[in-house]
């Protein structure tokens, strides 16, 4: 794990001088930056990943381009620069507001030492990319349940048919959990330009739910990274151009009205929060309601949540498993 976290912090500065240079801003070090993008380059084609250790001495040169403006100004900025790839849970590591050089060297030198103990504070901050199926099992009161995670990206979703096969059946005891991340929506996808990692995520559960299996399932959609949302509304609504950006992106799903109030920046900002989480929300329940005969239940969760899947379960099953197991009945969006 400690590993992972190290992995992802120094992908993290990869990205940011890779932005740095795109934006034609200069590095007070220069050779070190092209070291560290070179370090990173070299571990990708090694297909090691996470796998791979990463030299203690890469820490050192970490906290220095923590202390260089053009790198902290990209991370106070980085809202407007959403393809600059930073994972949610490592800002956690690399986001303060101290600017001490004794600071960022002690900071770093601990997280890549030899000797370096995750702590319980740090575990809801790592991740690893989800690859095949990860089965797990708990209990709820005095339900038993059996949870089949698989990873959304592309490498994982051409298995996507065999695994629900395998693992689905309509007895209405059987649930697909869908999790989108809603900040995607503010973000382009990497194959067509013209549309958001949201939309293709909503193309996704469109083929999902098109297997006839599937249709006799109840449906879960948990909307993820909702602080990450609200960071990113909060900071596009207060200027013109950024609450055009809002209206282009989202504003076909919204009432005329409101859209217009939206444009002009007369709606309050929590108004305008809520305004566009409806409409990226009725995406996915048209999608649905054409697929499906039964009711969806809608989520929102954190990016970063202590015990997720303990929190999800704890919030939920009042409604889900006293309504929807206990009654074989299904409830409705709110």
């Amino acid at each position: 794990m400690r590993n992972t976290i190290r992995v992802n912090i120094l992908e993290a500065f990869n990205n940011m001088i890779e932005k740095a240079h795109e934006l034609g801003r200069v590095l007070q070090d220069e050779e070190l930056a092209e070291f560290v993008l070179s370090t990173w380059s070299d571990m990708k084609s090694s297909g090691a990943g996470i796998y791979q250790d990463v030299p203690a001495y890469i820490g050192d040169m970490l906290s220095r381009l923590r202390l260089d403006k053009a790198i902290d100004d990209l991370l106070q900025s980085r809202n407007e620069y959403l393809d600059m790839k930073i994972d949610d849970g490592t800002l956690h590591f690399i986001l303060d507001d101290a600017n001490k050089k004794s600071f960022w060297r002690e900071r770093m030198a601990q997280i890549f030492s030899d000797d370096y103990e995750v702590t319980t504070r740090d575990i809801p901050y790592s991740r690893r990319v989800t690859e095949n199926q990860k089965k797990n099992h708990f209990r709820t009161r005095s339900f038993k349940i059996e949870f089949n995670d698989m990873g959304g990206q592309r490498s994982e979703l051409i298995k996507l048919p065999d695994f629900l096969k395998r693992f689905l059946w309509g007895n209405g005891r059987t649930f697909v959990l869908y999790v989108a991340s809603i900040a995607d929506a503010f973000e382009n996808d990497s194959s067509e330009r013209q549309r958001s990692k949201l939309e293709r995520s909503a193309r996704v559960l469109d083929l999902i739910l098109s297997l006839p299996t599937v249709s006799e399932c109840g449906i879960m959609i948990f909307f993820n990274k909702y602080d990450r949302y609200e960071e990113i509304v909060n900071y596009k609504y207060q200027s013109e151009s950024g609450r055009e950006e809002l209206a282009d992106r989202i504003g076909a799903n919204m009432k005329e009205g409101d859209l217009m109030k939206l444009r002009r920046g007369t709606l309050r900002i929590e108004q305008a929060r809520e305004l566009i989480k409806q409409a990226i929300e009725g995406q996915f329940i048209d999608i649905c309601k054409r697929r499906t005969r039964n009711e969806v239940y809608v989520h929102y969760t954190q990016a970063v949540v202590r015990e997720l899947m303990k929190s999800i379960f704890n919030s939920v099953e009042e409604n889900i498993y006293n309504s929807i197991i206990a009654n074989a009945s299904y409830i409705r969006v709110a």
